[in-house]
């Protein structure tokens, strides 16, 4: 059926709250293939498994700057997430750790070795995070 034959039968509204639909839909799922790849990435660069950053219980300290790292690019990336989706998505029930984990990152020295490593990881995983983003995009057109 043509877009114009559609409009004329149903009405625009009804005709583009269905192309809403799905566009919505679609990014659903979009920035669910996203934050699996914030997440896989991480682990991956941080050198510990999902399962230890994926925990509702306290991670262990090798876990910690792989979860903080979820959380920033999270961030970052998924713009209409809010704190508590992202808190979600690292399996936290609050949204607390998620403005405290941001407000620490962007406190973040360059001079600091341990800082400075963690912005180096961000920089790297940024841009692979950048990538992907082009590459499913790409695919889904």
């Amino acid at each position: 059926m043509k877009l114009s034959h559609a409009i004329d039968n149903f009405g625009y509204d009804i005709v583009v709250g269905k192309i809403d639909e799905i566009n919505a839909g679609t990014e659903i799922k979009l920035n669910k293939e996203i934050e699996a790849f914030i997440i896989s990435e991480s682990c991956k660069y941080f050198s510990v498994p999902k399962t230890e950053v994926i925990k509702s219980v306290r991670v262990s300290q090798k876990a910690i700057p792989a979860r903080n790292m979820c959380i920033v690019l999270l961030k970052k990336h998924l713009t209409d997430y809010s704190d508590l989706d992202i808190a979600k998505a690292v399996k936290k029930d609050t949204h607390v750790t998620v403005h405290f984990v941001i407000s620490e990152f962007t406190k973040m020295n360059p001079k600091i070795k341990h800082e400075k490593e963690f912005l180096d990881a961000y920089e790297i995983l940024h841009d692979k995070v950048n990538t992907f983003r082009v590459q499913i995009k790409l695919l889904k057109s």
